[in-house]
């Protein structure tokens, strides 16, 4: 049996016919017509070019996070805001330096402008008991005296009942302006009446045998009071201009 198997097996040493090698242009396995693969004559194939995709949304919390670190980017002293408009110029009302009520006859101007009314009501009663005798010189006296106590009547019953803080004026200049120029008209009212009071031994009729002096004794008497008075009000009236004008340069300033 074994000579029968060995028997119908080829000669040569029982090797297998070849069998040609597939791709090779003269063997008989070759596909006509197409090429092996990245043999060919067409160039290398590009790859497919797709649009950019868009980045996904951020989360809230990360657009706070980007804001807080803008925030800490920044300098100190400077903010993310634009600064606001130059805004339209303003100035503010003048700040009332006296108090109202009561509180104004505790301070010093308070004080002065009682004097004032009570010293300048001692003027105007003196003067008008003298009987005016010279009406030229003392009824300017009359005057003055009269209008500089109403006046102060009224400037003080301004800040007694309060209002000073409702009538929108500058009360510090005001104040400067009235004490001043009544301080001037009462200095010279007192001039007046002491040279009222120095005329006294003069004769009132030159012609007349009987010499009869302007001022008798008792109104002699009343018109060296009425002076003292006066000068004692204009004095007053100079200190409170001299308080006026420092408390207008301290708001001021």
């Amino acid at each position: 049996m074994r000579s029968a198997a060995l028997a119908g097996q080829p000669r040569g040493g029982g090797r297998s016919p070849a069998r040609p090698s597939p791709g090779r242009g003269g063997g008989c396995g070759a596909v006509p017509g197409r090429a092996g693969p990245g043999r060919g004559r067409a160039g290398p194939t590009r790859p497919h070019l797709r649009p950019p995709s868009p980045p996904p949304p951020r989360p809230p919390g990360r657009a706070r996070h980007s804001s807080r670190r803008r925030s800490n980017m920044l300098p100190r002293g400077a903010s993310s805001m634009p600064p606001p408009p130059n805004p339209a110029p303003y100035s503010p009302p003048p700040r009332v330096t006296l108090p109202s009520g009561l509180e104004i006859l505790r301070t010093f101007s308070g004080a002065v402008i009682f004097l004032e009314i009570l010293f300048g009501t001692i003027v105007w009663i003196l003067v008008a008991s003298t009987g005016v005798p010279l009406p030229v010189l003392q009824g300017w006296v009359m005057f003055v005296a009269v209008t500089a106590w109403f006046l102060s009547m009224v400037f003080l019953s301004v800040f007694l009942f309060g209002y000073a803080n409702r009538i929108a004026v500058n009360w510090n200049q005001a104040d400067f302006i009235f004490h001043g120029a009544t301080f001037v008209f009462y200095f010279g009212a007192f001039l007046l009446q002491a040279a009222t009071t120095s005329l006294h031994h003069f004769p009132r009729k030159f012609n007349s045998t009987t010499q009869e002096t302007i001022l008798s004794g008792r109104e002699y008497n009343i018109s060296i009071a009425a002076s003292i008075f006066a000068f004692a009000t204009a004095i007053c009236y100079g200190c409170s201009t001299a308080l006026a004008l420092r408390r207008w340069r301290l708001n001021n300033s």
